[in-house]
């Protein structure tokens, strides 16, 4: 995969969640852009970036990409930026994809990231990497029973923000909040570019898993999700071809 495609679909396709990113910029990095509040806290994304576009489907899952869904990546996807990964798609639409890679830990704490938030010293969570595009830019994934102030909806009671004030508010109410997680960087594609990288078979597309999303052991997210692909693929065959193959 072009990184400088993935870098240029992400711009072009996502702008309302982008804009909500930059509120959550490392300290040490920060460009001041002009911006919707409005728009940005209401959660909403423009109607031009809405509209459905002809999709394809997942060679293994017979799912359609789609915000909500898991990109799981074949074994054969040997670009190291995605090799062995998981992504979220947080948006799919006429002018690209963004995601989040869901399995790439680090050690960085969010404490040392995010040294200007208040009520990080004693937490153990440590920033994921989300994807190549835009390292020094952060989003947060949480998951919530009501939808959070300054966050847009990914699927069921998972939510995507950029706002550092709905993290100070998340470490405020621990024990009380859902689960949270803070990642560096983006994936992103440019129009189309998604839709040929699945028909070439590079990615097998399944539902999205909250308790995966949030898992505490990554290294098993994508072995498991490969297997469930598989199995998923066998039952979608019909008897002609598995006996074809035999």
């Amino acid at each position: 995969m072009n990184r400088s495609c993935h870098c240029d679909g992400a711009q072009r396709a996502l702008k309302g969640l982008m804009l909500a990113a930059m509120a959550l910029l490392l300290p040490v990095l920060l460009p001041v852009l002009p911006t919707s509040e409005a728009a940005v806290r209401s959660g909403s994304l423009p109607d031009e970036l809405l509209r459905p576009i002809p999709t394809l489907r997942g060679r293994n899952s017979g799912l359609e990409l789609a915000k909500g869904r898991f990109l799981v990546a074949s074994r054969d996807l040997r670009d190291p930026n995605f090799s062995k990964t998981v992504v979220l798609l947080l948006d799919y639409n006429e002018m690209g994809a963004m995601g989040l890679v869901i399995n790439r830990p680090t050690e960085l704490s969010i404490a040392t990231a995010l040294p200007d938030v208040e009520g990080l010293e004693d937490r153990k969570e440590t920033v994921w990497v989300g994807g190549p595009v835009a390292t020094y830019q952060m989003l947060m994934l949480v998951q919530s029973s009501d939808r959070p102030e300054d966050s847009d909806p990914v699927f069921d009671d998972v939510y995507v923000s950029g706002s550092r004030g709905l993290l100070g508010r998340l470490v405020e109410a621990e024990g009380e909040a859902g689960r949270f997680r803070i990642f560096a960087g983006h994936a992103g594609w440019a129009p189309m570019q998604l839709d040929a990288e699945v028909a070439r078979g590079g990615w097998e597309v399944l539902p999205a898993d909250a308790d995966m999303v949030f898992d505490e052991t990554p290294a098993e997210v994508w072995p498991d999700l490969s297997e469930r692909g598989a199995v998923k693929w066998a039952s979608l065959r019909s008897p002609r071809q598995r006996g074809s193959s035999s």
